[in-house]
């Protein structure tokens, strides 16, 4: 019931990478847990005793230092009076869950960049077609790629002579 462990399967230990005796015995904070404190343990025990059950999604962390996102699902245990024995978790290992989700968010952002080019281009497009001032056309494309490139400020520069 405090949070100490008594058990991992060897499964837990391969994906950790900690060994049994590096686990059992140990509170929190947890060789795979570091940055789990006592006041959260005590939300989330709390939310198991109401609920029966609880569900997270965390990071843990192997025994090399890699990050290792998991869900941890957790259940209360019980003897046959009622009273709590401990929790029984179960870990499960969402690296590639993760990485897809990370690839999303960028492929988002790209396809974000993408159709703001494009929508300047459009507007440049249209300004050239349509703009019979080459100032006014040079001031839009100025301000337009400086937008792109992120640029406080842009300028156009026209040559009268291309010869030098």
């Amino acid at each position: 019931p405090e949070g100490i462990v008594t058990e991992v399967s060897p499964s837990f230990c391969r994906m950790t990478g900690f060994g049994r005796p590096e686990l059992i015995g140990r509170g929190c904070p947890y060789p795979y847990w570091p940055q789990a404190t006592p006041e959260g343990l005590a939300r989330g025990f709390a939310r198991i005793r109401e609920a029966g059950v609880g569900e997270w999604d965390l990071e843990f962390q192997t025994k090399g230092g890699e990050r290792l996102p998991v869900i941890l699902s957790a259940s209360l245990l019980r003897d046959q009076d009622g009273a709590v024995l401990g929790y029984l978790g179960t870990v499960k290992d969402v690296t590639e869950r993760a990485r897809a989700e990370r690839a999303l968010r960028r492929s988002a952002a790209e396809n974000q960049a993408l159709a703001a080019e494009q929508a300047a281009l459009r507007r440049v497009a249209t300004a050239v077609a349509s703009e019979a001032e080459p100032q006014a056309v040079f001031a839009l494309v100025a301000r337009e790629v400086g937008g792109l490139l992120g640029a406080e400020a842009g300028a156009v520069v026209r040559f009268a002579d291309a010869q030098r």
